[in-house]
């Protein structure tokens, strides 16, 4: 894809660093925190063990039954205090889901820019920040099994619409990961081979890319219509005056 303006490895392999700096300090800091308390308090080792254990559980429960969301909304808040980026490539990224989707005659229904925002909106623990949209038509296509071709090229292009907004606005794409592990679901599901899979991404990452590349200036304006926290029907119309 190089030969079209577009490097695989930064766009099909996003690495979301401000979060993950987030998590190694955190976890550098509890360490610190943890063995600081033990040498000023000398706690007796029936008392590490069971803060230990307490601790354990509590990471358990959150990883199997509210899928992490502790975790991100933890990161994702601290993230937006170290980083005055992160909060800006979150738009950014979730811009181009929307853009691309409107393009392609889906519509957007909501949006959310944080995990806290996510929470409050839907009140749910297991929902992250992203865009919703009116797609039952294509839902209805995917759990049948039956999907058409151009319900899977707009799938496709939507799921890929926030990592292709960061590539062309950064250069590279930092979050991402889950759209990527949501299209691997799907390609799966259909039972897609390896050249299957590889000649629909290559197509949908051009198509997406040319998109986003084209219309710019309405992703930027969209983008400082999001962080506003303009209603989506806002958005459409600052869309539509820069389209």
């Amino acid at each position: 894809m190089k030969d079209n303006g577009v490097d695989a490895t930064q766009f099909l392999n996003p690495q979301d660093s401000t979060l993950d700096f987030v998590k190694t300090v955190l976890a550098g800091v509890l360490a610190l925190g943890g063995a600081a308390f033990i040498l000023a308090a000398k706690p007796g080792p029936g008392f590490v063990v069971f803060a230990t254990l307490v601790s354990l559980t509590i990471l358990f429960f959150d990883q199997v039954l509210n899928k992490g969301f502790g975790e991100l909304l933890l990161l994702d808040t601290l993230g937006r205090s170290v980083s005055a980026d992160y909060g800006q490539r979150v738009a950014c990224h979730e811009a181009g889901h929307f853009l691309v989707a409107y393009l392609l005659g889906v519509m957007p229904k909501a949006y959310t820019l944080s995990a806290w925002e996510a929470f409050s909106k839907y009140n749910s623990m297991s929902t992250q920040a992203g865009t919703v949209f009116l797609d039952e038509a294509i839902q209805r296509e995917m759990q049948s099994g039956q999907v058409s071709g151009k319900t899977l090229d707009s799938f496709v292009g939507v799921a890929l619409g926030g990592i292709a907004a960061e590539y062309v606005t950064y250069g590279q794409a930092n979050g991402g990961m889950s759209d990527i592990i949501q299209l691997e679901a799907l390609f799966d599901a259909l039972k897609f081979d390896q050249n299957q899979t590889n000649v629909l991404l290559r197509s949908s990452v051009m198509n997406t890319v040319a998109i986003l590349r084209e219309k710019q200036k309405a992703h930027t304006a969209l983008v400082a219509a999001m962080l506003r926290g303009d209603s989506v029907g806002r958005c459409i119309e600052v869309l539509e005056q820069h389209l």
